[in-house]
């Protein structure tokens, strides 16, 4: 056996006992007479608890696709559909910290996508967007110039600039952003999202993400282009 494949098995085993655990958090949240200073612990946990379980997801994820046995599954589905089970998933914690998410989209659009990859992604990039948001998230989608557009949106201070020009658009994003992640300059989610969005291609076009401030909201922006 790989060394690869053990590292793999070991992070699923962690993945499944902080499921339990996050279990175990959801039984503290649901006592009434939970003192409130408790209970704001108890939501931080949780939402700590599923940031842990995302970056193992996305290491497994990354594994599968490395060594092959992973690739997106592209099926047509209803994009406003898509970000209204996103918002109904992430709306429980965010009104614990009195965030609100909101959706934009046309009802009509449809795109073909690996739903369960694309979800990872978004749902990685909105847990950072609550960590930095003022009060607001918007998860928004569009078509433009031949792209599904996803975006994740804040009213925080912002991104800042220097980390906005590390992560550019371009030919080179997947190489930069790996060999920057195996330096320990970036973080795994933006290195997931990368692989995810590069995953996609259509005839000569492959998606690919960029980071900029004040489109809709002022703060930080993350946008997923997916031919």
């Amino acid at each position: 056996m790989r060394y690869s494949d053990i590292f793999a098995s070991v992070v699923h085993d962690i993945k499944n006992s902080m499921s339990v655990i996050s279990n175990h958090i959801d039984d503290i949240q649901t006592i009434e007479d939970l003192p409130e200073d408790m209970r704001v612990r108890a939501n931080v946990m949780h939402q700590e608890m599923r940031r842990a379980n995302n970056q193992l997801v996305q290491i497994l994820t990354l594994y599968k696709i490395d060594n092959q046995r992973l690739r997106p599954n592209l099926m047509e589905h209803n994009v406003y559909d898509f970000l209204e089970e996103l918002m109904i998933e992430e709306n429980a914690l965010a009104e614990a910290q009195n965030i609100d998410i909101q959706i934009e989209s046309d009802e009509w659009l449809s795109w073909y996508f690996d739903l369960d990859l694309i979800r990872g992604v978004l749902s990685s990039t909105i847990g950072n967007a609550k960590r930095y948001t003022e009060d607001l998230v918007l998860l928004s989608a569009s078509e433009e110039d031949g792209y599904l557009v996803f975006r994740v949106e804040d009213n925080g201070a912002g991104l800042p600039q220097s980390f906005i020009d590390f992560h550019h658009d371009g030919s080179e994003q997947q190489q930069d952003v790996g060999t920057a992640f195996s330096e320990g300059r970036t973080q795994l989610g933006f290195f997931f999202a990368t692989t995810i969005a590069n995953a996609h291609v259509n005839r000569v076009k492959k998606g690919f993400i960029t980071l900029k401030n004040g489109h809709a909201l002022p703060g930080g922006c993350f946008e997923l282009w997916l031919p």
